[in-house]
Parts: C-alpha cells; sequence; structure tokens
C-alpha cells in the first residue's frame, strides 16, 4: 500500500514539473517571438527609409514635398487634443490635401487678369533687357546668377510685385507669353541633367501658365576673345545647349527664337563692339533686342 503511494507521489511530481517546465518554454518561446517581430519591423522600417530617400535624390525639382517629411508628420502631436492623430485619418487628409494642391496647380485663380500681359524669366541678360530694353506690358523675373539649379532655390525683386518666388509669380497673374532665358550659368554642369531640369521647369511653367505662350529665348553668344581658351563658356557649348532649347519648342505651345543674328559678327561670335566683357552686350544695344525681340513674337 505504501510503496502504491509513493508510486503515486512520484508520477504526481514528475507531471507537475513537466507541466512547469512545458509553460515556461512556452512563455520563452512567445518572447522570442516577439523580439524577432520588433527587429523584423525594425529592418522593415530601416528599408522603406532608405528606399524613401532613393526616390527623393531621383525626383525632380517639381518635387516639393519631402516623403520623409510626410511620415514624421504621421506621428506628429495633435496641439489641441495632446494626442497623437489617427494614421489613417492622417494618410486621408494627405491625399486630399494633394489632391487639392493639383487642382491649384492645373487650373491657375490668377489674383489679378492682365490682357496680353508678358513675363520675362532669365539671368543677367534678362536683367538688362528688364532695365534697358523699355519692354512695356511686362513683369521681370531676373536675377544674375539665375539657372536651373537655383532657380526654385532664390528670389527675384519684381517690379510693383516685391521681392517673390517664382512660384509665386507664375500663380500671382495669368500671363499671355511667358519668355526664358537661361543656360549660359549651366555650361558647366553635367549637360544632360542640365537640360533635363530644363524640361522640367518648362513644363512647370506650362503648368502653372496653360493659357501663355512659353517662348525660349537663345543664349547670346561670347566674343571669340572671351572664349579662346575656354573649354566650357565658348560659342561651340552655347550652340549645342541652344540646340538642345530649340528642340524643345512645338511650334504650338512652346516656340523658339535666337536673336543672336543681330549681335554676331561674320565669323558668328558676339561682336566685341558691343560688349565691354565679351559676354554682355553694351546698356545702348538693349533697346534694340527689346524691340526684336517684341516684332519676332508679335504674331505668337
Amino acid at each position: 500500500m505504501r510503496k502504491c503511494a509513493f508510486v503515486a507521489s512520484i508520477l504526481f511530481f514528475l507531471i507537475v514539473i513537466s507541466v512547469i517546465y512545458t509553460g515556461s518554454w512556452k512563455n520563452v518561446s512567445i518572447a522570442k517571438s516577439n523580439k524577432d517581430d520588433m527587429i523584423i519591423a525594425e529592418l522593415q522600417d530601416e528599408v522603406e527609409l532608405n528606399e524613401t530617400k532613393e526616390v527623393i535624390e531621383e525626383e525632380g525639382i517639381d518635387s516639393k514635398v519631402s516623403k520623409v517629411d510626410k511620415e514624421n508628420k504621421d506621428n506628429k502631436v495633435d496641439k489641441n487634443n495632446n494626442t497623437k492623430v489617427d494614421k489613417s485619418t492622417k494618410d486621408k487628409s494627405k491625399k486630399e490635401s494633394k489632391s487639392d494642391k493639383k487642382i491649384k496647380i492645373n487650373k491657375v485663380e490668377p489674383t489679378k487678369k492682365v490682357s496680353g500681359r508678358s513675363l520675362y524669366i532669365g539671368d543677367s541678360r534678362t536683367v538688362g533687357i528688364a532695365e534697358y530694353a523699355g519692354i512695356k506690358n511686362a513683369d521681370f523675373y531676373a536675377n544674375v546668377g539665375l539657372s536651373v539649379y537655383n532657380v526654385f532655390k532664390d528670389k527675384a525683386q519684381v517690379k510693383g510685385v516685391g521681392k517673390v518666388s517664382i512660384t509665386k509669380i507664375l500663380s500671382s497673374k495669368k500671363y499671355a507669353k511667358v519668355y526664358l532665358m537661361i543656360g549660359i550659368n549651366e555650361l558647366g554642369y553635367n549637360y544632360d541633367k542640365t537640360i533635363k531640369r530644363y524640361r522640367e521647369f518648362v513644363s512647370y511653367i506650362r503648368k502653372l501658365q496653360p493659357d501663355a505662350k512659353v517662348i525660349l529665348q537663345a543664349n547670346l553668344h561670347v566674343t571669340k576673345k572671351r572664349a579662346t581658351g575656354d573649354k566650357i563658356i565658348n560659342n561651340k557649348m552655347i550652340n549645342r545647349y541652344n540646340k538642345s532649347i530649340e528642340a524643345i519648342a512645338d511650334g504650338e505651345d512652346i516656340f523658339y527664337i535666337d536673336a543672336n543674328s543681330i549681335f554676331d559678327d561674320k565669323a558668328g561670335d558676339l561682336s566685341a563692339s558691343m560688349t565691354s566683357d565679351g559676354v554682355h552686350i553694351l546698356a545702348k544695344y538693349y533697346k534694340k533686342w527689346g524691340q526684336w525681340i517684341v516684332k519676332e513674337t508679335a504674331d505668337i
């Protein structure tokens, strides 16, 4: 009898040990599983962040909103309720906001309509046109050194408007024509990348001014003396750039004009008698240039 009781006690003890051991192992497995899930989630977040950075680096200039910033905003604390905003609501709000922004770009609502008014965008040569050409009924968005690489970063002083961004000036009025002349400041950059950005900028102008005719102006040549020995700023490079600009014109909404014929010498270089630095024409010749531009584009 005692022997049976002893055996039963041993069996009971073994069962208890087995149950305790199994439960502990299960807890360990669950903990390990949870830890693995956390590690996987962190790796996924890291991969997604890297992919996001790669996409941002590849986007062109029309890209205004950083996708990394968007993700950070998902976790922003609401200032009124001091609680985290629900991500699904935030995502929905973002989509609506993005949609609204797209509508604003494609359908410009100008604050002031000016019939037949033109906008000139450009670098130091356009600064000269603004100051000396005497062109009427026009706005000038021009900066010394303006290029496709800084046009969205810098602001320009526009007479009667103030110092504004390129987006602001393109959105503030409805223009009949938009003239663009940039390129000489970009000659030292990667050529294919520069042309790509130029095309993107032209597309951006078309989006904000869908009813305007866009007129692309050739870059003026430099003098033979200025170009001699310079592998970057020379007329061969300028002609190459101008040819790529001309290829963007479609003859319907986008046009190309080249004023080099009125300033070049017989050899096809900027006439030395019309410039003091070999790059910019003298102030007294800008009026002639302005008259030529207006006449050349009168029927566009």
